[in-house]
């Protein structure tokens, strides 16, 4: 597995999961927060950031594959029945390419600076394609991605799909996971969705509410206090929840016990940290993992 962080770092596992390795070489070093989207197919993995970047098993670096989309920010990378690459970016919308990123082709109709967080494709049988906008919901496209239908009637409004998948079976079912609202089904692609019978949906504010509120004991040699300039780090995704921070047990499940100081100095420009404060975070972080 290979797994990607919001702080530009990437990491590798070879015994699914029990130790992770920094698998990061030739990428550019970045500032503040990454989005970046993975995409293993046939024995290289692709990492998309601002440029399209492959990795075979054997190879020592990440290489870069073709056209940058600069700012444009890939957040979203899949790859069809007829090995076309799909990209959802940050504020610049779909793109496809028909040789594995080298140029890329926009396809938008409707969302072309918006931020596309998610993209399905369907069978081979089918030129099917779904993606998932920001704040615009659910669109749907039957010829590769030339025009586009918005769909989604049933979904919440302005709630935000952010995971999909089809019935290898049936094309036309798709489960849709929302951000706030759960779980909903389709029964004929996407154009209507609704709640699937006997699953229990737990609204979000319930389950954050239930963290916040469960008793536990803070003992100072496992939970140690942190400096004052980590309170500017809650604002940043990746640190630590902003609601549980205000309790006495701030950090309900511990970080990996592993070296701190890259992240923090790639998130400290983004959190406003003096060097002094980024030298105290980091010690910080140090110590709790040591102590979990």
């Amino acid at each position: 597995m290979i797994a990607s962080t919001s702080t530009g770092d990437v990491f590798q596992t070879v015994d699914g999961g029990g130790r992770w390795t920094p698998y990061g070489e030739g990428l550019p070093v970045t500032e503040g927060e990454v989005l970046a989207a993975l995409l293993i197919r046939s024995g290289t993995a692709w990492l998309g950031q601002g440029t399209l970047f492959a990795r075979r098993g054997r190879d020592t670096t990440w290489r870069a594959t073709g056209q940058d989309l600069g700012a444009a920010a890939i957040s979203a990378l899949v790859e069809d029945a007829q090995g076309r690459f799909f990209a959802g970016t940050r504020h610049q919308g779909l793109f496809r390419s028909n040789d594995q990123g080298s140029t890329w082709v926009p396809l938008n109709q409707g969302f072309e600076r918006e931020w596309v967080r998610l993209v399905l494709v369907g069978s081979a049988e089918t030129k099917r394609v779904y993606v998932s906008v920001l704040r615009r919901g659910l669109f749907r496209s039957d010829d590769g991605g030339t025009t586009w239908t918005k769909v989604g009637d049933g979904l919440p409004l302005n709630d935000d799909v952010e995971a999909l998948a089809a019935d290898p079976a049936d094309p036309d079912r798709l489960y849709a996971g929302t951000h706030d609202h759960g779980l909903y089904v389709s029964f004929d692609g996407g154009s209507r969705f609704r709640v699937p019978d006997r699953v229990l949906q737990e609204p979000v504010a319930d389950i954050i509410a239930s963290l916040i509120d469960r008793p536990t004991r803070r003992d100072s040699a496992l939970f140690p206090t942190p400096p004052p300039a980590f309170q500017k780090c809650t604002g940043c995704h990746g640190w630590a929840d902003p609601v549980l921070s205000r309790k006495p047990t701030y950090w309900r499940v511990a970080p990996n016990q592993r070296d701190w100081a890259p992240t923090v100095a790639r998130m400290a420009p983004g959190a406003g940290l003096t060097a002094d404060e980024q030298r105290q975070v980091t010690e910080f972080l140090m110590r709790y993992t040591a102590r979990r």
